[in-house]
């Protein structure tokens, strides 16, 4: 840059996070930012810096939900070591996995009112996280996305 030009405004700002929040759907993240200080007196004004703390609201965000079918019984439950030897689990369809879901959100989490939408499409993903009682392999799942406003649903 020539001096004498003025350096255009940044659209970004760089931060130290240390703490992040979610409350009815906005995430607040917590941390520092460096701040420029002019150092008075001297010959040479020096410029240095100075850390001050800053909270960053994200609105308007959207839940994303997984939703891994169960497996088909056949009245016997099988161990989890039948499960992994057995590679051909039988899960129950998408269809009636989304048709349990909707039960399960409307009205529970997301009221039936105007504005208030979600949606569900299958997906493939792979499992990387430490519960064993998820398949490692490629699996189907429902994808269900809807406004993060709303409380995600009970577990059971």
């Amino acid at each position: 840059m020539v001096d004498g030009e003025v350096e255009p405004p940044r659209q970004y700002i760089d931060m130290f996070w240390l703490d992040a929040s979610e409350r009815n759907g906005v995430v607040y993240l917590y941390g520092k930012v460096k701040v420029p200080i002019q150092a008075k007196g001297g010959a040479k004004p020096q410029q240095s810096f100075m850390y001050q703390s800053c909270c960053v609201i994200i609105p308007n965000n959207q839940r994303n939900l997984f939703v891994l079918p169960r497996i088909k019984s056949d009245g016997s439950k099988p161990s989890m070591e039948e499960e992994e030897e057995d590679a051909t689990v039988e899960r129950y369809p998408i269809g009636e996995v989304y048709g349990e879901l909707k039960s399960v959100l409307q009205p529970s989490c997301i009221p039936h009112s105007q504005g208030a939408t979600w949606g569900a499409k299958p997906v493939t993903r792979t499992y990387a996280f430490e519960d064993p009682s998820i398949p490692r392999e490629e699996c189907q799942y429902l994808k269900v996305v809807y406004d993060a406003k709303y409380p995600v649903p009970d577990r059971h």
